[in-house]
């Protein structure tokens, strides 16, 4: 079974599994375990592994402050990512620029669109991979993605699916 990741989900407090975040030990041999030592829902996979040992620089851009922390909160504590985030496409150019790894953005934004906003960034010459994000998930915007040659992910995200969307921005590979 999937899990997806939602609005509801993106609570700053919110954590995957029952009990403390997860954190690792040298001994765990890649299994996650909360404070109390007891092992977590689920160990890590090799992939999230290579996720968290890059540590990437991560821009979320997203109008809906809800689903932008919760995204914010999830790369940050589950894959190690160093973070920061963008409410609109204007502020999400003035931060492309300082050297991020990803860009996860939203298409539906007020004033600039995030397909717009891709575009600007292409005009800058930002070396930054981007994936755009949608709840309105139709053909068409699939065709203007693909003719863009970036990815689109429907929302709620599936945490398997930014996972691999993550390895395959990231340089990776999947696991």
């Amino acid at each position: 079974m999937h899990r997806a990741i939602t609005a509801l989900d993106f609570h700053p407090r919110a954590v995957p599994c029952p009990g403390a975040m997860p954190s690792r030990r040298a001994s765990d041999n890649g299994a996650t375990r909360g404070t109390s030592g007891e092992p977590n829902c689920q160990s890590e996979s090799e992939a999230l592994v290579r996720i968290r040992d890059r540590r990437p620089r991560v821009l979320v851009v997203d109008d809906q402050d809800l689903f932008r922390e919760g995204l914010v909160s999830t790369l940050s504590e589950v894959y190690a990512s160093q973070v920061d985030s963008a409410a609109d496409a204007g502020e999400a150019l003035e931060k492309a620029g300082s050297g991020f790894d990803l860009v996860l953005m939203d298409v539906t934004m007020p004033g600039m669109d995030g397909f717009e906003a891709f575009r600007e960034m292409q005009a800058r010459a930002l070396a930054v991979q981007v994936v755009l994000m949608t709840a309105n998930k139709s053909e068409e915007r699939d065709a203007r993605a693909q003719e863009l040659g970036i990815p689109l992910l429907g929302k709620p995200i599936e945490l398997e699916e930014l996972e691999r969307v993550l390895l395959a921005c990231l340089g990776g590979g999947a696991s």
